[in-house]
Parts: structure tokens; sequence; C-alpha cells
């Protein structure tokens, strides 16, 4: 069957998103809400199912070899794929919304939007023509059985106790989270995604939805990216809430996140995780940190990220390299194995897909991930999202639990229940 192929001008890519997830059952929008220096240029709807994959390891024979746009593969990697890299097994229970541990997509048709052009690209096999409605209003959102894993007092407790295990010599950092999890009443999983990008835009927004399940990240986060052999990494660690109502007192707010020890120790721990691991797949002497500790501001907080850059070896796989680098530093802690453990002893409770990876996966040649944080997670009418942070030796409690509920905002407010959260 032969491929469509047209250019249109676009004013928003939410509302072409809105009409398709409409109408159909199997979708995969890449959605870059905010412009930055790095990302943010370019979004990805990809909708009409074509094949499926469910993996079960990072195999490269899993995909099939990519020949034209529409071999491309849309998907995860959630985070309990870190049994296949670590070999780490504890005693956790399952997540509350069950998700197979890993899923990718190929699609029938794709549309590219440029945001600095306001120009997109369809390429497909469907009768689809461009037809871009008024935003619509959203739906109502009503949930109830509120629940998590974890209490405040018992989170501001697991803080004291990683602490301990520094002092032992067991980590240097462990990413502790958080996790909620309730029954929706009503809800559109698509219209909760407009409602979410709309109130805290993040250059690596996602939305997967595939049978009666689906993925909404609002992940600020690059995990990495391959292009012409070149590797891209950009990890954040540090969070300074937003000063909304006085821009000095932000912007001083932003200042004192640059200079703070605690926040570039943090990021620093991961960047020096992140450069070993591409240093197992890259070829001597390529791999650099260019950026460290720069920042970004979002809507509601500013973050502290850095950039690791390197070439790949020749011998390398594509695939082989994102599970030298899996899962991401910055969801872990260091080292890496001991951090995973101590994280699960406390969590009690699979992370399931937070903490892994979505993106775009064309076999043996390029690919893009984020980091899936600030995101929820639907199976039929339950949801769960997740929140967490860096503790390290000098880690204050009560700003590690203040930081969970600064990003968890967006996330709380699309849902209604910003109030009952804290009440948890």
């Amino acid at each position: 069957m032969s491929i469509k192929n047209f250019k249109f001008a676009f004013n928003n890519s939410l509302n072409i998103f809105a009409q398709i997830a409409s109408s159909y059952e199997h979708l995969c929008f890449l959605y870059s809400g905010l412009y930055t220096e790095f990302s943010g240029r370019f979004s990805y709807l990809a909708f009409g199912l074509k094949n499926i994959v469910y993996p079960t390891n990072f195999d490269e024979g899993n995909f099939n070899q990519a020949g034209d746009i529409l071999d491309r593969y849309y998907g995860y990697f959630s985070y309990e794929m870190k049994h296949q890299v670590e070999k780490v097994y504890t005693h956790t229970v399952p997540s509350i919304c069950e998700m197979p541990l890993a899923a990718f997509f190929q699609y029938k048709n794709i549309i590219i939007f440029d945001h600095v052009l306001n120009m997109a690209e369809y390429f497909g096999t469907d009768d689809w023509f461009y037809q871009e409605t008024q935003e619509p209003l959203p739906s109502p959102v009503k949930t109830n059985n509120l629940s998590s894993n974890m209490t405040k007092e018992q989170y501001l407790t697991n803080v004291d106790l990683i602490k301990t295990q520094i002092l032992n010599g067991e980590v240097y950092q462990a990413n502790l989270t958080r996790k909620f999890y309730g029954e929706f009443k009503i809800f559109d999983p698509a219209s909760v995604f407009i409602t979410l990008a709309n109130i805290s835009p993040a250059p690596y927004s996602a939305f997967l939805k595939f049978e009666d399940k689906c993925l909404i990240s609002n992940s600020p986060e690059q995990f990495v990216k391959l292009e012409q052999n070149k590797c891209e990494a950009r990890p954040i660690k540090g969070t300074a809430k937003r000063i909304l109502d006085d821009a000095v007192r932000d912007e001083i707010a932003k200042v004192e996140l640059k200079a703070c020890s605690k926040n570039c120790s943090e990021n620093l721990m991961i960047v020096d995780l992140m450069r070993n691991d591409f240093n197992r797949s890259c070829i001597a002497g390529s791999v650099l940190v260019p950026e460290l500790f720069e920042c970004t501001s979002y809507k509601y907080y500013h973050h502290l990220h850095s950039t690791i850059i390197g070439e790949l070896k020749k011998n390398v796989s594509p695939m082989n390299f994102i599970q030298q680098a899996f899962p991401p530093g910055s969801m872990t802690g260091a080292p890496k194995i001991n951090a995973i453990k101590i994280c699960e002893q406390l969590e009690k409770i699979d992370r399931g897909i937070y903490g892994g990876i979505i993106g775009w996966y064309q076999p043996q040649a390029a690919f893009e991930f984020s980091v899936v944080i600030r995101s929820l997670i639907i199976n039929r009418n339950l949801f769960e999202f997740q929140v967490g942070g860096a503790i390290v030796i000098d880690s204050d409690p009560i700003l590690e639990y203040e930081e969970t509920m600064i990003k968890a905002k967006a996330i709380a407010t699309t849902l209604g229940i910003e109030n009952l959260i804290e009440k948890l």
C-alpha cells in the first residue's frame, strides 16, 4: 500500500491530538510542550495500529529492521526491566496498575509537528485529512479511594533510614519515591493529558494508549538520545520551587539552586554514574560533560540539569547502549545496585512504568527516550502516580517531603486531589 504524504500549517497540535484520540484505540503522542535550548521543536503523533511487540529483554532481535518512517517503533521500557540489567531481585508486591514489562508499537500513520515553523507533515496509509478544531473543553474528572504505599510519617522515617545507610557506606545517594493510587469514577485520558500539558508544559510529555491502558507522562527529563552514532543524556537532579508572584525572588531562587552544594552534589553523583554507563558503550575519550549544573525553568519549579555526550562504539548496538545505561541513574541513586535494593525495601511495591523510559526507536539507527516521571498510569478505571527525590547525607526529611509535593502539584491539580494527597 502506498504511503500518503502532505504538509500543512497548524495552530495547536493538542487540538489535532484530541480529534485523533477520539477516533483511534491505539496511538502515541510524544509532545514537546515547552521549548528549551535543547528540546521542544518537534512532536510526533502516531496512530492506527500496525504491529505490537512486548519485549522481555533488550535484544535487538525484538525489533524488525526499519525501512521507512512508518517502521519506527514507539513505546516504553518499564522500570522493572532493571531485572534484565542489574539482576536485582527483591520482594516487592505488584504495582496497582499492572502493565506489560515493555511494549512497543508500529503505526500506520504519523504526523510530525514543527513548533518553530508551525508546520506539520503527515505520512500514512489511512484516508486521514487535516481538520483542526477548537480546543475541546476539559472533561470532568472524579476519583475515589485514594491511597499511598507510604504515609508522610513513613516517608520522613525512610529518609532518615537512607541517611543511616549512607553513613554506613552502602550508598552515596538513593532516589526514594512514594506512590499514590486510586480509582476513577469519571475520566477521559486524552482530556486529562491536555489539561496536564496546559497546566504544566514540559519538553518530553507523552501519551500512549493501547487496549484499556494508558500512560501519561509530563516529563522534563531526557534519558538518552542517539543520532548518527552520537549519544546524549541530560539527567536532572536539583529542584527549587518557583515564586511566580515575584520575579525578583524567583530569579534569586534560581541563583540559589545553582549555588546550593546539596543540589550540585546530587547532580554530580548522577553525572558520574552516567559517565560510567556511557564509557561502557562509547569510544574511549569521547565521553564529555559540556554542561554541568545548568538551570532550566518550568511552570512550577526550577531544575538543575547536566549534559553527557559520547560516540557509540562500532561493535555496540543501539539497544545494547540503552541496556548499559538502564535504569536511569537519576531514578536510582549511586551505586546503582545498592540504591535499587534499599529503595525497594522501603517502597515495598513495584514502581511499574514509573522511572522507566518512553520514546521512539528506529532499529540499528537512532532513538530518543525520556524518563517516565510526573506520570499518570491508567489501567481500566485504576490509576497511579509516583513522586520522589534524591536523598543524600545532608537531606532534611521535611524539605525532601515538600519537594515531592511540588512535583506532585500538576497531576494533583489535574485530578482535583490536591487536598487529599496532603492528608495521606
